[in-house]
């Protein structure tokens, strides 16, 4: 999993830099495939850009949360292990328990990922 940004303004265009900067940051070429929902917050822009390195972004079913049951396990995960504990105070704050809870997510945390 990976944190591509954090924001209480969502829209279309965040989304899409947002996207960019992933691209930046890391190698999507090791990737196939994008899991994401149906928001209308997505657009075509956001798509292209994980088209273009070859990832292909399929769009779930609608209302069908079991359709992308990755996503929607790991965002339970993140709420019962992180943030029903926790008090968040602002954006900073936030991302920066993110980044420690993925941190712990990907590497310490038994799943079949890491081979239990």
């Amino acid at each position: 999993m990976c944190l591509a940004g954090v924001t209480n303004t969502l829209n279309g265009d965040w989304c899409t830099q947002a996207a960019r900067n992933l691209a930046i940051r890391i190698d999507l070429g090791r990737f196939r495939f994008l899991i994401r929902d149906r928001a209308t917050d997505f657009v075509a822009s956001f798509d292209e850009i994980f088209t273009t390195e070859g990832i292909d972004p399929p769009k779930s079913p609608p209302e069908a949360p079991s359709a992308n049951s990755t996503a929607e396990r790991f965002v339970r995960t993140a709420r019962t292990e992180m943030l029903e504990h926790t008090l968040i105070w602002n954006e900073r704050q936030f991302r920066s328990l993110m980044v420690e809870f993925l941190a712990r997510y990907n590497s310490h945390r038994p799943h079949r990922a890491v081979q239990q």
